[in-house]
């Protein structure tokens, strides 16, 4: 099974000091995963904004993982014409992923608990969980 990282996955894998690093990190140890581009702006927007990054750093840890772990990068090539109707515009997005996920016969890994997609896989915030 191969997952495509969300951006809630892919910010506390790549920030240590996020409050699900270790979770993420845990989670991720073994697997492999995929990340594309919305997924890697979110990632950049976030470090920049939330984490005070500046875009060289951010760029750099995301050029980083690449190199590291060597996700796979899958094309953001789903219309969302052509995708299922979202349940609510707030989840629009993370629907997409999921979608773009399911067409790559793969799951969307995410720390989201309220996405109700078939393609969602909830990673746990604790261990054991």
């Amino acid at each position: 099974m191969k997952w495509l990282l969300d951006p809630s996955a892919l910010i506390p894998l790549l920030i240590s000091d996020h409050e699900h690093h270790d979770a993420a990190a845990q989670w991720a140890a073994g697997k492999q995963f995929a990340v594309c581009p919305i997924v890697e702006l979110a990632f950049l927007r976030t470090a920049i904004n939330a984490y005070k990054a500046d875009q060289p750093a951010a760029r750099k840890a995301l050029s980083d993982f690449r190199k590291t772990d060597a996700p796979e990068i899958i094309p953001d090539d789903l219309s969302p014409l052509d995708a299922s109707p979202f349940p609510s515009a707030k989840n629009s997005t993370d629907w997409y992923l999921c979608e773009l996920a399911q067409k790559h016969a793969m799951k969307l890994a995410t720390f989201d608990n309220g996405m109700e997609h078939p393609a969602s896989d909830i990673i746990p915030t604790h261990a054991g969980e």
